[in-house]
């Protein structure tokens, strides 16, 4: 089962449309046994969204929990780029 699941999906009311909505989609990664997931509450510019993961990857792959990989991601993000480049990523359980 798949404790974490990081979306690709960038999660605002200026977005809405005639799809699943936020609440839906959360619903249904729980409900198939994801234990925590990680979203972007708007759109990042690519460059930046890679270099957020591969930090939050790197870090992961020091035995960090998800939170702890977040925290750590982000802390390291602000020193080097505006927070609209990784203030956005929360982590929902």
């Amino acid at each position: 089962k798949p404790f974490l699941v990081i979306t690709g999906l960038a999660f605002s009311a200026r977005y809405q449309d005639n799809g699943p909505s936020f609440q839906q989609i959360l619903r249904a990664l729980s409900w198939s046994g994801v234990d925590e997931i990680l979203v972007s509450l708007w759109p990042v510019n690519l460059n930046e969204r890679l270099v957020f993961f591969n930090r939050f990857y790197k870090e992961m792959s020091k035995g960090r929990t998800a939170a702890e990989a977040l925290q750590r991601t982000q802390k390291k993000m602000r020193k080097k780029y505006d927070p609209q480049h990784w203030a956005g990523f929360v982590l929902v359980r």
